[in-house]
Protein backbone atom coordinates (compact mmCIF):
# COMPACT_ATOMS: atom_id res chain seq x y z
CA UNK A 1 0.00 0.00 0.00
CA UNK A 2 1.05 3.64 -0.85
CA UNK A 3 2.42 5.79 2.11
CA UNK A 4 -1.05 7.38 3.77
CA UNK A 5 -0.51 11.21 4.35
CA UNK A 6 -2.01 12.01 7.25
CA UNK A 7 -2.80 15.75 8.62
CA UNK A 8 -3.98 16.59 12.68
CA UNK A 9 -5.40 18.67 13.79
CA UNK A 10 -5.90 19.53 17.69
CA UNK A 11 -5.65 22.58 19.71
CA UNK A 12 -3.61 19.88 22.44
CA UNK A 13 0.08 19.29 21.46
CA UNK A 14 0.26 16.46 24.02
CA UNK A 15 -2.26 14.48 22.78
CA UNK A 16 -1.13 14.83 19.03
CA UNK A 17 2.25 13.82 20.03
CA UNK A 18 0.31 10.57 21.58
CA UNK A 19 -1.23 9.82 18.63
CA UNK A 20 2.05 10.61 16.24
CA UNK A 21 3.37 7.90 18.61
CA UNK A 22 0.89 5.60 18.44
CA UNK A 23 1.42 5.54 14.87
CA UNK A 24 4.90 5.70 14.84
CA UNK A 25 5.87 1.71 13.67
CA UNK A 26 3.03 2.03 11.16
CA UNK A 27 5.08 2.39 7.83
CA UNK A 28 1.89 2.77 5.76
CA UNK A 29 0.72 6.12 7.42
CA UNK A 30 2.82 9.25 7.89
CA UNK A 31 1.80 12.21 9.57
CA UNK A 32 2.86 15.03 7.37
CA UNK A 33 1.22 18.09 8.95
CA UNK A 34 -0.23 19.28 12.60
CA UNK A 35 -2.16 22.28 13.35
CA UNK A 36 -3.60 23.62 16.75
CA UNK A 37 -6.38 25.81 15.46
CA UNK A 38 -9.21 26.15 12.48
CA UNK A 39 -6.71 29.35 11.24
CA UNK A 40 -4.00 27.07 11.15
CA UNK A 41 -5.61 23.77 9.52
CA UNK A 42 -7.12 25.94 6.44
CA UNK A 43 -3.95 27.53 6.17
CA UNK A 44 -1.90 24.47 6.10
CA UNK A 45 -4.20 22.10 4.27
CA UNK A 46 -3.11 23.77 1.48
CA UNK A 47 0.31 24.00 1.03
CA UNK A 48 0.62 20.05 1.80
CA UNK A 49 -0.67 17.07 -0.43
CA UNK A 50 -2.20 15.25 2.28
CA UNK A 51 -4.75 12.32 1.92
CA UNK A 52 -6.61 11.60 5.59
CA UNK A 53 -6.82 14.46 7.73
CA UNK A 54 -8.14 13.65 11.32
CA UNK A 55 -9.78 15.99 13.51
CA UNK A 56 -10.22 16.13 17.14
CA UNK A 57 -13.04 17.38 18.68
CA UNK A 58 -11.31 19.71 20.87
CA UNK A 59 -11.16 22.01 18.60
CA UNK A 60 -14.49 24.37 18.80
CA UNK A 61 -16.21 23.54 15.87
CA UNK A 62 -20.14 22.99 17.07
CA UNK A 63 -21.44 22.69 13.16
CA UNK A 64 -18.75 21.10 11.77
CA UNK A 65 -17.91 24.20 9.74
CA UNK A 66 -14.43 23.22 9.47
CA UNK A 67 -15.15 20.04 7.83
CA UNK A 68 -16.98 22.07 5.42
CA UNK A 69 -14.09 24.28 4.64
CA UNK A 70 -11.43 21.57 4.56
CA UNK A 71 -13.46 19.78 2.39
CA UNK A 72 -13.70 23.10 -0.60
CA UNK A 73 -9.64 23.96 0.26
CA UNK A 74 -8.67 19.82 -0.26
CA UNK A 75 -11.35 18.12 -2.20
CA UNK A 76 -8.64 15.44 -2.45
CA UNK A 77 -8.58 14.53 0.85
CA UNK A 78 -11.01 12.84 3.38
CA UNK A 79 -11.70 14.07 6.71
CA UNK A 80 -12.71 11.96 9.93
CA UNK A 81 -13.34 12.63 13.36
CA UNK A 82 -12.29 11.73 16.51
CA UNK A 83 -14.41 12.87 19.29
CA UNK A 84 -15.81 11.93 22.90
CA UNK A 85 -19.85 12.65 22.23
CA UNK A 86 -20.87 10.19 19.97
CA UNK A 87 -24.86 11.28 20.19
CA UNK A 88 -26.63 10.59 17.07
CA UNK A 89 -27.00 14.34 16.26
CA UNK A 90 -23.77 14.77 16.55
CA UNK A 91 -22.50 12.11 14.00
CA UNK A 92 -25.21 12.95 11.65
CA UNK A 93 -24.17 16.25 11.47
CA UNK A 94 -20.51 15.29 11.14
CA UNK A 95 -21.59 13.16 8.33
CA UNK A 96 -23.67 15.84 6.47
CA UNK A 97 -20.48 17.89 6.54
CA UNK A 98 -18.26 15.86 4.82
CA UNK A 99 -16.38 13.41 7.27
CA UNK A 100 -16.17 9.97 5.90
CA UNK A 101 -15.32 8.97 9.56
CA UNK A 102 -15.87 9.25 12.93
CA UNK A 103 -14.54 7.59 16.13
CA UNK A 104 -14.21 7.93 19.97
CA UNK A 105 -11.01 9.00 21.68
CA UNK A 106 -10.60 5.39 23.54
CA UNK A 107 -10.17 3.63 20.17
CA UNK A 108 -7.59 1.42 20.10
CA UNK A 109 -4.15 1.64 18.36
CA UNK A 110 -5.14 -1.12 15.66
CA UNK A 111 -8.55 -0.11 14.54
CA UNK A 112 -7.59 3.93 14.59
CA UNK A 113 -4.60 2.30 11.81
CA UNK A 114 -7.72 0.77 10.35
CA UNK A 115 -10.08 3.46 10.01
CA UNK A 116 -7.27 5.86 8.72
CA UNK A 117 -6.81 3.09 6.24
CA UNK A 118 -10.68 2.59 5.63
CA UNK A 119 -10.74 6.50 5.05
CA UNK A 120 -7.94 6.67 2.46
CA UNK A 121 -9.60 4.24 0.58
CA UNK A 122 -12.66 6.61 0.21
CA UNK A 123 -14.51 4.52 2.14
CA UNK A 124 -16.51 5.40 5.64
CA UNK A 125 -15.50 4.14 8.75
CA UNK A 126 -17.31 4.05 11.91
CA UNK A 127 -16.79 2.32 15.04
CA UNK A 128 -18.79 -0.21 16.24
CA UNK A 129 -20.26 1.88 18.82
CA UNK A 130 -20.47 4.76 16.40
CA UNK A 131 -21.98 2.17 13.83
CA UNK A 132 -24.45 0.92 16.30
CA UNK A 133 -25.79 4.13 16.97
CA UNK A 134 -25.91 5.11 13.57
CA UNK A 135 -27.96 2.36 12.77
CA UNK A 136 -30.66 2.87 15.60
CA UNK A 137 -30.80 6.36 13.74
CA UNK A 138 -32.01 5.11 10.59
CA UNK A 139 -33.82 2.53 12.68
CA UNK A 140 -36.27 5.11 13.75
CA UNK A 141 -36.27 7.73 11.10
CA UNK A 142 -38.02 4.57 8.90
CA UNK A 143 -40.49 4.08 11.93
CA UNK A 144 -41.21 7.91 12.18
CA UNK A 145 -40.62 9.56 9.52
CA UNK A 146 -40.35 13.09 9.36
CA UNK A 147 -40.79 16.01 6.44
CA UNK A 148 -37.30 16.87 5.69
CA UNK A 149 -36.29 19.94 7.47
CA UNK A 150 -36.29 22.84 5.47
CA UNK A 151 -33.16 24.56 4.57
CA UNK A 152 -32.11 27.67 6.91
CA UNK A 153 -29.38 29.84 7.41
CA UNK A 154 -27.97 27.62 10.15
CA UNK A 155 -26.78 25.54 7.20
CA UNK A 156 -24.18 28.10 6.19
CA UNK A 157 -20.40 28.53 7.78
CA UNK A 158 -18.97 31.56 8.56
CA UNK A 159 -16.37 31.29 5.37
CA UNK A 160 -19.65 31.31 2.86
CA UNK A 161 -21.96 33.52 4.96
CA UNK A 162 -19.00 36.24 4.19
CA UNK A 163 -18.91 35.00 0.48
CA UNK A 164 -22.45 35.59 0.15
CA UNK A 165 -22.35 39.20 1.57
CA UNK A 166 -19.36 40.07 -0.86
CA UNK A 167 -21.74 38.10 -3.87
CA UNK A 168 -24.57 40.64 -2.81
CA UNK A 169 -22.26 43.62 -3.08
CA UNK A 170 -21.67 42.63 -6.47
CA UNK A 171 -18.26 41.35 -6.27
CA UNK A 172 -16.72 38.78 -8.85
CA UNK A 173 -15.16 35.53 -7.58
CA UNK A 174 -11.75 37.34 -8.52
CA UNK A 175 -12.74 40.42 -6.53
CA UNK A 176 -13.84 38.09 -4.02
CA UNK A 177 -10.66 36.49 -3.77
CA UNK A 178 -8.27 39.26 -3.34
CA UNK A 179 -10.03 40.28 -0.52
CA UNK A 180 -10.42 37.11 1.38
CA UNK A 181 -6.65 36.18 0.38
CA UNK A 182 -7.84 32.84 -1.10
CA UNK A 183 -8.12 31.48 -4.83
CA UNK A 184 -10.57 32.04 -7.26
CA UNK A 185 -11.04 28.03 -7.55
CA UNK A 186 -12.12 28.31 -3.84
CA UNK A 187 -14.36 30.84 -4.12
CA UNK A 188 -16.18 29.54 -6.93
CA UNK A 189 -16.62 25.84 -4.91
CA UNK A 190 -17.79 27.95 -2.05
CA UNK A 191 -20.52 29.57 -4.38
CA UNK A 192 -21.66 26.20 -6.03
CA UNK A 193 -21.48 24.70 -2.32
CA UNK A 194 -23.83 27.48 -1.26
CA UNK A 195 -25.95 27.21 -4.19
CA UNK A 196 -26.61 23.54 -3.32
CA UNK A 197 -27.47 24.11 0.10
CA UNK A 198 -29.64 27.27 -0.46
CA UNK A 199 -31.31 24.97 -3.89
CA UNK A 200 -31.25 28.18 -6.07
CA UNK A 201 -29.46 28.16 -9.63
CA UNK A 202 -28.02 31.23 -10.19
CA UNK A 203 -26.57 34.54 -8.00
CA UNK A 204 -30.10 36.55 -7.93
CA UNK A 205 -31.52 33.96 -6.24
CA UNK A 206 -28.96 33.30 -4.36
CA UNK A 207 -28.89 37.05 -3.13
CA UNK A 208 -32.68 36.72 -3.33
CA UNK A 209 -32.96 33.72 -0.41
CA UNK A 210 -30.01 35.65 1.69
CA UNK A 211 -32.48 38.77 2.38
CA UNK A 212 -35.25 36.31 2.61
CA UNK A 213 -33.20 34.28 5.60
CA UNK A 214 -32.51 38.06 7.09
CA UNK A 215 -28.58 36.83 6.38
CA UNK A 216 -29.02 40.15 4.30
CA UNK A 217 -30.00 43.15 5.07
CA UNK A 218 -31.21 46.45 3.12
CA UNK A 219 -28.85 49.34 3.67
CA UNK A 220 -30.47 52.67 4.66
Amino acid sequence: MQDIKLMMIDNNVIIRNGIKHLLNDNKEVKTVAEAGSPDEALDLVGKEDVDVILISMSIPDPHFGLVRELSVEAPDANVMIMSGETDQGRIRDAVAAGSLGYVPYDISKEELVEAIETVARGEAYFSRKVAHLITQDFISKVKNPKQEAPVGANVITSREMEILKLIAEGFSSQEIAKKLYISSRTVENHRANIMTKCRVNNAAHLVNWGYQQKILKVKD
